[in-house]
């Protein structure tokens, strides 16, 4: 409002700045009447310079209208003066009333016209002989001038309120934004962000949405790949849905903040249409860091939970439950070994249970270190364990030999008997298992130490 009425008086500053220039200028042309021009003259440039120099902007914007009484006073004196023709005279009036449409409210032009009408008049009167007067020119012109005045300032009006309308809208949309708690971000059809919220903001690293505005999203927070490598806009599927109108979804995606520091989210993309044409989107994004810290937790328990429930708490390999697992999943070609410690009740008889367990956890760690990757290992209860050796049916008894040689060096005179079977097509596993038992037996029963294939009854190794 303020800078309303600054404009408004600086453009009567130039009209007095005119009128005085153009009464020096007629005294240069018409060589007569000098004082009188002179006096316009001086008048209206000493106008000019007091309406520039006047305080308008501390001051309300009716104030403006003091302006009209020195510029009607100076009219009537040039047209006293004849220095006015009287069709210019009359287009003045019209001037000033489209002047108040412009800057003063709607109706303000009623309250002015009694004094302009005396503005009119009073000069026509006082000197008749340039200027006749015509009440139907009168009227006509008075009309047009508070036309002119309401249509101006009434368009301006309307115009102002549906300004003022628009900026609530979007102060209030501003508002609505910036309580939510969920990152939205506007984007062009070119990924250029025009909105942003708080909140996107400070997931971001920046102070205000502002910030935002103007700057491509990719290049501020998706700009590299999880493995170092820069990210090209042309490759992110963000853009190709920008390019389709299509949705699209990240889930867990890894983001940058302004600082460079990253953090995980998942991000929606959504295309805003008009009049059935894509026009830009909608983007929303949720820090999901912690929950992905929490979920990995969960699962690092989980997974040593599972461990736990299917690893032998006293030698460290499977036990009995994971030895079922690997069971089950048997395929032909595969060999099943039973293991037992010869003569396991006379270690814990003689030196203690201590040693007993310290003596079935240096078997399983001889064992697990023996076989190959693919092999499995697990206690099978007491002091017997269970190997499965993958496609080993043929090779399996040289492999368990090469095993007890390598015992026999670190045992300290304790060995153990093995039974071997090959696992065939067709053939249940429990069977396959029933028959590495009894060779087991066999190679207890024919002295321990030594190594039984369940297709023979005779010792392999002894």
């Amino acid at each position: 409002m303020q800078e309303r009425s600054t404009l408004a008086a600086r453009q009567f500053a130039v009209l007095f700045a005119v009128a005085g220039l153009l009464s020096f200028a007629a005294i240069a042309e018409r060589g007569s009447e000098p004082l009188e021009f002179a006096v316009i003259g001086v008048v209206g440039l000493a106008l000019a310079a007091l309406t520039l120099l006047l305080p308008w902007a501390r001051w309300s914007r009716a104030s403006a209208l003091l302006l009209l009484a020195p510029a009607f006073l100076l009219i009537g004196v040039a047209q006293g003066a004849a220095l006015l023709p009287a069709r210019t005279f009359g287009s003045l009036f019209v001037l000033f009333f489209a002047w108040v449409g412009a800057h003063q409210k709607p109706r303000t032009s009623f309250w002015v016209l009694p004094f302009a009408v005396v503005a009119y008049v009073v000069p026509i009167v006082a000197a008749p002989h340039d200027a006749p007067f015509s009440v139907a020119g009168f009227v006509v012109t008075m009309s047009v001038c508070v036309l002119i005045a309401e249509t101006i300032s009434r368009a301006l009006a309307a115009t102002a309120d549906s300004q003022r309308q628009a900026a609530r809208s979007a102060l209030m949309m501003r508002l609505i934004l910036d309580s939510s708690a969920q990152a939205t971000v506007a984007l062009d059809l070119s990924g250029v962000t025009t909105m942003a919220n708080r909140a996107a903001a400070e997931a971001l690293g920046f102070e205000e949405g502002e910030q935002l505005v103007g700057l491509e999203l990719h290049d501020v927070m998706h700009h590299t790949k999880r493995d170092g490598t820069p990210y090209p806009a042309v490759e992110c599927p963000l853009y190709a849905a920008l390019a389709t109108g299509e949705s699209a979804h990240l889930e867990a995606e890894l983001f940058f903040r302004r600082d460079g520091s990253t953090f995980y989210a998942d991000f929606h993309l959504e295309p805003v249409r008009h009049e059935g044409a894509t026009v830009g989107a909608v983007s929303t994004f949720n820090d999901v860091t912690q929950r992905r810290r929490v979920e990995r937790e969960t699962y690092a328990r989980l997974a040593d939970s599972e461990r736990a429930a299917l690893t032998d708490p006293l030698t460290g390999v499977g036990n009995r439950r994971r030895a079922d697992a690997f069971l089950a999943a048997l395929v032909p070609g595969d060999a099943v070994v039973l293991v037992d410690i010869d003569h396991f009740k006379r270690v814990n008889d003689e030196h203690g249970h201590a040693a007993g367990d310290d003596l079935l956890r240096r078997l399983a760690e001889h064992l697990a270190q023996q076989i190959r990757a693919g092999d499995h290992v697990a206690r099978f209860g007491g002091e017997e364990f269970v190997l499965v050796l993958a496609g080993g049916s043929s090779t399996a008894v040289t492999a368990v030999e090469r095993i007890a040689e390598a015992w026999a060096h670190v045992s300290d005179g304790v060995t153990f008997s093995a039974g071997v079977a090959a696992h065939t097509a067709g053939r249940p596993v429990i069977e396959t298992l029933a028959a590495a038992d009894r060779a087991l037996y066999q190679a207890k029963s024919q002295g321990r130490d030594r190594v039984v294939a369940a297709a023979s009854a005779d010792a392999v190794r002894a």
